[in-house]
């Protein structure tokens, strides 16, 4: 099952064709709803919403998600230094970045913006891939 909202659709399709062995349920897309809707109506039934939301994330994704972009990493430093400095180490240790063309710990603190950053979609590779956390 996957949280992608009505206006996920497109990416919903990718994973369809990415993943085609497996069965897929998107609620959200299925049901017209926006991410805004489903978290409203989860407050309403008492439910709260993932903190990632609430620290202005757009995601909810892994904290150190790899394929973040300048901002998210920037905001990742802020947020979670110990998982930036992590990623910043593990990116020398096997000689790529996560972030094309710049290297974590080369970022400077200034750069990207989280909120027009698209990050790539999820695969089953990212539930499997464990990271020490």
């Amino acid at each position: 099952m996957w949280g992608f909202d009505v206006n996920e659709a497109k990416r919903a399709e990718n994973v369809c064709k990415a993943l085609s062995d497996y069965d897929h349920e998107f609620p959200l897309i299925e049901n017209g709803l926006t991410k805004e809707e489903a978290h409203s109506i989860a407050n309403k039934l008492g439910f709260k919403r993932p903190i990632m939301y609430d620290m202005g994330y757009p995601n909810n994704n892994c904290i150190g998600c790899v394929k973040g972009g300048m901002g998210y990493w920037n905001k990742i430093r802020v947020d979670f230094s110990e998982v930036f400095e992590r990623r910043a180490k593990q990116e020398r240790e096997i000689g790529r970045s996560c972030i094309n063309g710049v290297f974590l710990d080369e970022l400077e603190p200034n750069r990207g913006n989280i909120n027009t950053e698209v990050m790539e979609d999820c695969t089953i590779a990212c539930q499997l891939l464990t990271w020490n956390r």
